[in-house]
């Protein structure tokens, strides 16, 4: 699962299951925002909402599990 981290000047900073791998802006669509999910499709990488949806229901699980 590729998920953005982070934007840094000219790239994203995306987690590819515990890698960190460097995704140049000019692949991404312009609605992609950090904590999407992505996927790439024809050379460009598209936001995943409702796999971003999920990810962050359970996040927030998480952290209501631990008192957070």
């Amino acid at each position: 699962m590729l998920i953005i981290d982070r934007f840094e000047e000219d790239y994203a900073v995306v987690e590819d299951d515990e890698v960190m791998i460097n995704i140049p802006r000019s692949m991404l669509s312009e609605d992609c925002a950090e904590g999407d999910v992505i996927y790439e499709f024809d050379d460009v990488y598209l936001p995943d909402k409702e796999k971003t949806r999920e990810l962050r229901e359970e996040t927030l699980r998480r952290l209501k599990r631990l008192g957070l």
